[in-house]
């Protein structure tokens, strides 16, 4: 069973940049007991994608953050849809910078099919492919969002 009394989610991708990174830094300070921050949509921290000194900035805050806090960050990144890669400046350094990346890809033939894939994991070695239904992932009874 999974506790979700410990799995808190906020709603901020309708703030603008600044607004989610001051509420990121909030959390984190009020908050020392998380260990672990999902950002979904890390092109919701920036402007400009392709913003070479923006895009630094935030690598920087993100890095300071996890230290200070003793924090992993995992963020989703959308890959670009013509040619894979992740999406401008703020893809490849964050590609740089972040321990481990996955591939999450949703199956075409089977709808509630999903596939993770190890791009590159600096840590371990990569695994096998990981294939699973979401279909029973979750008691349809019972909330999931603390």
């Amino acid at each position: 069973n999974l506790d979700y009394d410990c799995f808190n989610v906020y709603l901020l991708r309708m703030l603008d940049k600044d607004k989610i990174i001051s509420n990121l830094i909030f959390l984190l300070e009020n908050n020392p007991d998380y260990k672990y921050i999902f950002i979904d949509g890390l092109l919701d921290l920036c402007n400009d994608f392709n913003n070479v000194e923006e895009t630094k900035q935030l690598m920087i805050l993100l890095q300071s953050l996890c230290e200070k806090r003793d924090v992993s960050i995992i963020s989703i990144l959308h890959l670009g849809k013509t040619n894979g890669y992740a999406l401008g400046h703020i893809g490849s350094s964050s590609e740089r910078k972040m321990e481990s990346s996955i591939i999450v890809k949703k199956d075409s033939e089977e709808s509630n099919a999903i596939t993770i894939t190890p791009k590159f994991l600096r840590s371990d070695s990569h695994f096998q492919d990981i294939r699973f239904n979401t279909l029973h992932l979750f008691d349809q009874n019972k909330s999931h969002v603390g």
